[in-house]
């Protein structure tokens, strides 16, 4: 005996399954999907953590080694480019020493000591970069308006007008007109806006900044770097220009801290000290130090 409606009865039955097959198959992609959400969010967060850990670590290991640093250059007041290496803990800290005389000074540099700054450091065409040198050298080197006859305003007058020209930190040439942010990061290391000189002392330069002395000749640079590191008196700067044979004592230097952390991340802490301060006081006065920052890896020291 047939059932009245028994297979649109049972037709139904296998659509209403198959609909709940597919519910079911959806809640169990979108619980998926939110795990994995989650499970990323959450390794995104150890990551994260780990990085600031890190970074904090380099910072403090950086500061201690930079202090020890210090201390040693106002006994022996290098005045040359070098390395030092100090252990914590069992970590290695290399810290590189730059005297103020080895860097471009924005405050005194020629136009063509830019410029060639520009070309060979920073990749510009030399008449972009000509163009701009002078740009940057017209910001410093620009008078003075009249002087107004009250000696109060005068002194302000004297005061705000060498605000404006002065570059007080090096992140003052962004606001040169047609100075990128991608060049300033080229250069960044290479200059300053204090130094004895206008012009740069090669024992205390910089690999970089030996290249752009050299016009970009990477033989010349390479071999005066080679004999000044292993501290060769045969090395000589006929075939650099912008150079100055003194450092005119220098008492301002660059302090750059490398730390290694666990998971292979080099991190770099920097800071300006000044070593110019009476005897019987503090041996140094840091200037500024500016934030840790990962500059690359490389491979863990055994």
């Amino acid at each position: 005996m047939s059932v009245p409606g028994g297979p649109a009865r049972m037709g139904g039955a296998r659509r209403e399954a198959g609909m709940a097959l597919v519910a079911v198959m959806w809640m169990v992609a979108a619980l998926s999907l939110l795990v994995s959400s989650l499970i990323y969010a959450t390794r995104s967060e150890i990551r994260s953590v780990q990085q600031l850990r890190d970074a904090t670590d380099a910072a403090a290991l950086g500061d201690a080694a930079i202090q020890l640093a210090a201390s040693e250059l106002d006994r022996d007041r290098a005045t040359r480019w070098h390395r030092r290496a100090y252990r914590f803990a069992g970590r290695e800290i290399r810290v590189t020493v730059v005297p103020s005389a080895g860097l471009v000074n924005l405050n005194k540099a020629s136009p063509a000591l830019l410029a060639d700054l520009f070309v060979y450091a920073g990749g510009m065409p030399p008449e972009q970069a000509a163009r701009l040198a002078v740009r940057v050298h017209a910001r410093h080197d620009r008078k003075p308006p009249p002087a107004p006859s009250d000696p109060a305003e005068r002194h302000d007058a004297m005061r705000a007008a060498d605000r404006q020209g002065r570059f007080d930190v090096i992140e003052d040439l962004l606001q040169v007109e047609g100075f990128s942010f991608d060049l300033f990061d080229t250069i960044k290391n290479l200059i300053t806006v204090q130094s004895p000189s206008d012009k740069i002392y090669p024992p205390a330069a910089p690999a970089g900044l030996i290249e752009v002395l050299a016009a970009g000749d990477a033989g010349v640079a390479g071999t005066f770097v080679q004999r000044r590191d292993a501290d060769d008196p045969t090395k000589d700067t006929t075939d650099l220009k912008h150079t100055t044979q003194a450092a005119r004592g220098d008492r301002l230097y660059r302090l750059d801290a490398e730390v290694l952390s666990s998971g292979g991340v080099l991190y770099r802490r920097s800071a300006w000290i000044d070593l110019s301060g009476p005897r019987g006081r503090l041996p140094f006065r840091l200037l500024q130090v500016r934030p840790v920052r990962a500059v690359g890896a490389r491979a863990r020291r055994g």
